[in-house]
């Protein structure tokens, strides 16, 4: 996981597919202010109930949530304002959670 010239990390693939649902720790090894939670839908959300990705910090504590209602199409972009230091050697977490499977999203975190 890296950061670009402009503050984007390294996108992460999150999947509401059946037993790809996951918890990821995003990494950083230095002083990182995030600002920003984005992700664009790479396959359609099965059209039975929403996806959700969740950020969380070191602690637990909910940053930031992206809702992606039932049927989202490809290409599809959600975003999120946020404020938050991840300290040197520090990381935060994303959670995929959708009650039906289907659908995929690359995730990126701007700072």
């Amino acid at each position: 996981m890296s950061f670009y010239p402009n503050g984007m990390v390294a996108p992460v693939t999150m999947s509401f597919e059946t037993g790809e649902q996951a918890t990821i720790n995003v990494r950083l090894p230095d002083v990182v202010r995030l600002t920003k939670l984005r992700a664009t839908v790479t396959k359609a959300l099965a059209g039975t109930d929403a996806g959700t990705i969740t950020l969380k910090n070191q602690a637990g504590t909910t940053l930031a949530t992206l809702s992606m209602p039932a049927s989202t199409a490809i290409n599809t972009e959600f975003s999120a304002d946020l404020d938050h230091e991840v300290p040197a050697d520090g990381y935060v977490t994303l959670v995929a959670a959708k009650t039906t499977a289907g659908g995929k999203c690359e995730v990126f975190l701007e700072s």
